[in-house]
């Protein structure tokens, strides 16, 4: 996986799953720079859940989820929502 995030050309979704991959392998704060890099509000929202999940820190995660579902729409805003229900039991409707 890491061979391929890096020969990936740079761009948000390059930003996203590098920190997606940080997160899984507990690199807390290489995702947080690449977190920080990311041009798009909803996937800085939408990670630092993740982050903040992993670090049992679930009422700023609830605040960072909310956020990101307000700059999203459409399936992308579908699949957040149900991945984080299934997932950790948020309900954010």
């Amino acid at each position: 996986m890491e061979k391929l995030l890096n020969g990936m050309r740079k761009s948000a979704f390059t930003l996203y799953y590098q920190a997606a991959r940080s997160i899984l392998i507990n690199d807390f704060e290489g995702a947080r720079s690449y977190i920080k890099q990311n041009p798009k509000m909803w996937m800085r929202e939408a990670l630092t859940t993740e982050l903040l999940v992993k670090e049992n820190r679930k009422e700023d995660a609830f605040i960072h989820a909310r956020n990101a579902l307000l700059k999203t729409k459409g399936i992308q805003r579908y699949v957040l929502l149900r991945s984080w229900e299934r997932e950790w039991g948020m309900t954010l409707k």
